[in-house]
């Protein structure tokens, strides 16, 4: 294996081990493949890493990098300000320790992951999340959360852990009703529950100071009186 070391790089290699370096990366990586990193860091404006295979990352941060589709990849310490994870993939939360997650998306997006889980001989289609992984509530640091196009028929009470959520996405699933503990989310300035099956929101909604849009599923959706008092709310219906 290749050694590298306090180097400023626009490129990764695979099978190398890199230490203290720092990379500015400029293009789409669609396959990274045995490379350990320690102490590095990677920014970008834009930069995909589309899949990561058998690698490892101690005490790395990643800015402007958005990464998904995960193989037996493994982080420890450092921060991820984007990653994308299929529903099926979902165990790959054991393969993050002591990481601070900013934005997560685990939407369902069937016709894209189709295809590459075919190509790479996975089952073709692997099925949407129906509840939300427990692992999930232990990344306190969230401050997006997207659980779009999934199966969730309910949402866990412990949503409330997740108290640092600036926008949360539950867009296109089966829900008929929120948990009284979404009121927990105090920073929430964005909630989207286009497309389910939401009645009615429950009181505690109004304790959402900072909320600032708001999508409902229907004009039907009953809202608590108290959130009257949210000045500055946006509310949009689907239908």
């Amino acid at each position: 294996m290749n050694k590298i070391t306090r180097q400023s790089l626009q490129q990764v290699q695979d099978h190398t081990e890199y230490r203290t370096c720092s990379f500015h990366l400029q293009h789409n990586i669609f396959r990274l493949k045995g490379c350990i990193f320690h102490h590095c860091s990677f920014r970008s404006w834009t930069v995909l890493i589309s899949r990561l295979e058998n690698c490892m990352f101690i005490n790395c941060n990643f800015a402007g990098i958005n990464i998904e589709h995960l193989i037996n990849s493994y982080f420890q310490r450092g921060f991820i300000e984007d990653l994308k994870i299929t529903p099926y993939e979902t165990n790959a939360f054991e393969s993050f320790q002591e990481v601070n997650i900013a934005n997560l998306n685990i939407s369902w997006t069937d016709n894209r992951y189709a295809i590459i889980n075919y190509h790479y001989g996975f089952a073709p289609h692997p099925s949407p999340l129906t509840e939300i992984p427990e692992e999930i509530f232990d990344f306190s640091t969230l401050k997006e959360l997207n659980l779009s196009r999934n199966q969730l028929s309910s949402v866990s009470p412990k949503i409330q852990k997740l108290n640092n959520l600036r926008s949360l996405s539950l867009r296109s699933n089966k829900l008929k009703k929120l948990p009284v503990e979404i009121g927990k989310l105090t920073k929430l300035e964005e909630l989207d529950l286009y497309n389910n099956q939401i009645g009615s929101l429950p009181s505690a909604i109004a304790n959402l100071k900072q909320l600032r849009l708001l999508r409902l599923p229907s004009y039907r959706t009953s809202i608590p009186f108290e959130m009257q008092q949210l000045e500055n709310l946006e509310i949009t219906y689907d239908r």
